[in-house]
């Protein structure tokens, strides 16, 4: 096979690399693959880690694109995840590259699809990856499955019942008792992977969802893996986010207010963490440095931090991300 003759022919296509290995190879192969396609106008999506939402993360990131690459090395490792993703990925009915290191096994459920071998030439085997890539946007597009392919999924949130009841309100002498109705909360925050739904819908440029609003510039989220949680966004965004989420559940979503967001997070007895009285290292993705730990200097995946869950089961809040 030969590299597309026109550069821009892959322009714009959206490509899952998934994988039977996680190790050294894939991530040098990842890198190639991404680098490379990345200067064709391609791209590429991969799940980095795996963690509480994972089938959401699958549905959302091989549900958005348009085909995808299987990279399999002679160090396979199977697990339940990789398994889980390649079975989304089969469901979903996407076109499927395998790229087979040598001295590989391709997976049973792959055997039937025409495979790149790669032995010893790495460009030699991107370009003929870029020429799959080609054949099969032009089956796509022959066959009229382009607008099939790629589909805007909505995020699947694990909503959270916090019972009506009185709860101890604020700090110091200005704590009080407050009376609250039932509500429910999101268990997790908004993911990249989440919030990606509402960029990929048109969501900045559609004037509908910032009525009232001020719309500021779209800024990449410092960490951008999927299932961390979406950071540099500010309120106006976070309400437009809400307004979008609500019209297409067709259900009331907001934002909570600060006595909601405290009796979720310290539940009925005015408690200093999620957990209880006293900070316990290991408990939050927090600064540690204090009390004699250490700082990640980043997020997490949502939901890492079990310990640290709310007295309703509600993740992180305390940790991760300001809110």
């Amino acid at each position: 096979m030969q590299e597309p003759k026109d550069r821009n022919a892959l322009s714009g296509l959206t490509v899952y690399l998934g994988s039977q290995v996680k190790g050294s190879l894939w991530n040098r192969w990842q890198k190639l693959i991404q680098t490379y396609l990345a200067k064709l106008g391609v791209r590429v999506r991969q799940a980095d880690a795996y963690g509480p939402q994972t089938d959401d993360l699958f549905h959302h990131l091989i549900g958005g694109a348009d085909i995808i690459v299987w990279l399999i090395t002679p160090d396979t490792h199977e697990s339940p995840h990789v398994a889980r993703e390649l079975e989304i990925a089969l469901q979903l009915g996407k076109p499927i590259i395998p790229l087979r290191m040598d001295g590989a096994s391709i997976p049973a459920p792959l055997q039937h699809l025409q495979a790149i071998h790669h032995r010893d030439d790495e460009n030699a085997t991107l370009r003929r990856l870029a020429s799959a890539l080609d054949a099969e946007k032009n089956k796509i597009r022959m066959t009229g499955r382009a607008d099939e392919s790629r589909k805007i999924l909505l995020p699947d949130i694990e909503w959270v019942e916090i019972p009506a009841g009185a709860f101890i309100y604020g700090e110091g002498e200005e704590q009080q008792k407050l009376v609250l109705d039932r509500f429910h909360i999101g268990r997790y925050p908004i993911t990249n992977a989440q919030y990606q739904t509402f960029i990929d819908a048109g969501g900045y440029a559609e004037d509908h969802w910032w009525r009232d609003l001020v719309k500021p510039e779209l800024e990449k989220s410092t960490w951008e893996q999927p299932n961390r949680p979406r950071t540099d966004v500010d309120w106006y965004e976070a309400l437009a986010f809400s307004r979008w989420l609500s019209e297409q559940l067709n259900q009331p979503i907001r934002l909570p207010t600060e006595q909601e967001w405290e009796k979720a997070a310290r539940g009925t007895d005015g408690r200093a963490y999620p957990w209880g009285e006293k900070y316990i290292n290991g408990y939050a993705n927090v600064n540690e440095r204090s009390q004699g730990g250490e700082d990640l200097d980043q997020t997490t995946a949502v939901g890492l931090y079990p310990q640290g869950k709310s007295p309703y089961g509600v993740m992180d809040m305390a940790g991760n991300v300001w809110e």
